[in-house]
């Protein structure tokens, strides 16, 4: 049996949609537009479980001439020092500036990204996973060519980074792996 669950990107409350593992699959209920992270919980008859996490963005009911579903824009192109990515094979540098002020004698590390797109007006949302669990998000607007976003606390190490831009209600998703130094 292959159950699937699904919540809220950052969300612990998963609700369960069904066994997966039937002829069809098992329709999504109707979301909301947005992140979400799927819970596949796999059980063998054995009794033995593992469970898988992945990341899913909806849509919404976005539909284009004949049903199709239309593009969303073009995905930012970030770049810069301090943290590196993966995405698709290709390795790459996202614009990332590592600091560290003090506030209250503690250290709060932070990654300000800088990232590029012709889409002026177009929202672009960050997500830094480790494991499981969201550690910073943040989000900005394109102008004139550029959205800054600063992610805080993101502590050295190796993160999911989770891309989405939108624009005029369609967006597009990439996911890199980000490594902080």
């Amino acid at each position: 049996m292959v159950t699937l669950s699904t919540a809220p990107l950052g969300s612990s409350s998963f609700t369960s949609v069904g066994n997966a593992n039937q002829a069809g699959g098992v329709a999504l209920p109707t979301l909301q537009p947005g992140p979400y992270d799927a819970q596949w919980s796999v059980a063998d008859g054995r009794g033995d479980n593992v469970t898988y996490h992945s990341l899913f963005f909806d849509q919404g009911n976005a539909t284009g001439p004949a049903g199709v579903s239309p593009q969303g824009p073009p995905a930012p192109k970030c770049s810069g020092k301090g943290a590196h990515i993966t995405s698709a094979g290709r390795r790459g540098t996202i614009n990332a500036t590592v600091s560290r002020k003090k506030k209250k004698a503690k250290r709060i590390p932070k990654v300000t990204l800088t990232c590029h797109s012709s889409v002026s007006g177009a929202r672009v949302a960050l997500w830094a996973i480790r494991g499981k669990n969201v550690v910073a998000d943040g989000s900005g607007v394109v102008k004139h060519g550029h959205a800054r976003i600063t992610l805080s606390p993101v502590k050295k190490g190796t993160y999911q980074l989770v891309e989405v831009i939108d624009s005029k209600g369609l967006a597009t998703e990439v996911i890199h792996i980000m490594k902080v130094k």
